[in-house]
């Protein structure tokens, strides 16, 4: 049979459960930084392609515009000057 002094030596002493406490924390509170700190860069990421998207989006709505415009434009003087001469397709 173990005595009282063998069965307190495989115990840790309260400093040595803090210490490894203080381990646990440190080493918890540096994967939860690592962890936000990547998903500010995914949110970063995220944001800088709706942006992206959003503004090639607009970007060809204003080149579709623009065509319908000048579309307009040449289709005008022809078919005015079409009725005026009598020679309509």
């Amino acid at each position: 049979m173990k005595t009282t002094d063998e069965n307190k030596s495989a115990q840790p002493t309260p400093e040595q459960l803090l210490k490894l406490l203080d381990a646990e924390i440190n080493a918890s509170r540096q994967r939860r930084e690592k962890a936000e700190s990547s998903r500010r860069t995914i949110q970063v990421v995220s944001i800088l392609v709706i942006v992206a998207g959003a503004s090639l989006a607009f970007w060809f709505l204003m080149m579709m515009l623009d065509d319908i415009r000048s579309g307009n434009r040449t289709d005008a003087p022809e078919s005015a000057m079409q009725v005026a001469t009598g020679k309509v397709r």
